[in-house]
């Protein structure tokens, strides 16, 4: 079981990392919104950037997904039910919790869940 420093300590980490990802998801969003060159060059120019606007969508919706796992890691904390595991109820080991702060299966059961997953795929 983590200590109250070390989880204390792990919250504010979240809020650093949820601080970045709402600013970055913010530029790049903005990004995508206001482009500056709309179909100003030849067709391979403008295919380039609407790769480059795919691309920037699709990190910003992963930095979402990471962004809410890090809010339901502060509610956790803040509701003390951080390292639980939502599968099993055990303790998450603290030394995966410091790898993935948001992490919720302790390491047995994301093994499983990935296991399971690579054999449906």
């Amino acid at each position: 079981m983590t200590s109250k420093n070390n989880i204390k300590k792990q919250h504010r980490i979240l809020a650093i990392r949820r601080n970045y990802l709402i600013k970055k998801i913010k530029r790049e969003i903005e990004s995508v919104s206001y482009p500056v060159n709309i179909q100003t060059g030849d067709i391979a120019d403008n295919a380039i950037n609407s790769m480059n606007e795919d691309f920037t969508i699709i990190i910003a919706r992963e930095e979402e997904n990471e962004l809410r796992q890090i809010e339901e890691a502060m509610q956790k904390i803040e509701n003390g039910h951080y390292e639980i595991c939502e599968n099993c109820g055990a303790n998450i080991d603290p030394k995966r919790l410091k790898a993935i702060p948001y992490t919720t299966l302790c390491k047995g059961c994301k093994e499983l869940e990935e296991k399971e997953a690579f054999l449906l795929n």
